[in-house]
């Protein structure tokens, strides 16, 4: 038989307000308080994982100690994307909160184009400005050195709302004599 969970969803606006709660308190039903850090904390994670394409599921997953059957789930703000912790809750208190999970929603804005100034083919040594063109985006890089040379995308995003990027912007191909070709992305 499969074990049975509850969830409860807290956000901002569920945490506990009523005046039996202790500041530090979250309200987890009807007139029921319980303190943080009475169980262990859980850990918490996404699959596929933790970037996510827009319209595309994903499952967050609460994993607690054994006996655990409910968990709460606490997201800031009121967009899909953004910070979620997980408690474990069982009648005795609430668990220490998980490690925050950040979850970023791609594809929410306009494509930006990435280029590299003065020249994608750079020397050792040389500085180098990657401007992604979204906005006003610039990340100086330099002194260039062979390891910096490999494959680079950006994102764009508002500073309001981290973890909702735009789509990757096509490759550049930063060239520099002396390594292998990695990749990196930059948001």
């Amino acid at each position: 038989m499969k074990p049975t969970f509850r969830v409860v969803i807290l956000t901002s606006a569920k945490k506990c307000k009523q005046p039996s709660c202790p500041v530090t308190g979250l309200s987890v039903g009807p007139r029921t308080c319980v303190q943080a850090g009475t169980l262990p904390k859980p850990t918490l994670w996404a699959e596929p994982g933790p970037v996510v394409p827009l319209g595309s599921p994903v499952t967050l997953w609460c994993q607690g100690t054994l006996g655990t059957q409910e968990f709460a789930l606490y997201k800031d703000g009121n967009l899909q994307a953004g910070r979620y912790l997980c408690y474990c809750v069982s009648p005795t208190g609430l668990s220490e909160p998980s490690d925050a999970l950040e979850l970023v929603v791609v594809g929410s804005y306009l494509t930006p184009s990435l280029s590299a100034l003065p020249s994608p083919v750079v020397t050792p040594g040389e500085t180098v400005t990657l401007h992604c063109a979204s906005g006003q985006g610039f990340d100086r890089m330099g002194p260039v050195t062979p390891i910096h040379r490999g494959t680079f995308r950006c994102h764009g995003y508002y500073s309001d709302r981290p973890q909702v990027w735009s789509p990757p912007s096509k490759p550049l191909q930063l060239l520099v004599p002396g390594l292998n070709v990695g990749h990196r992305t930059l948001v």
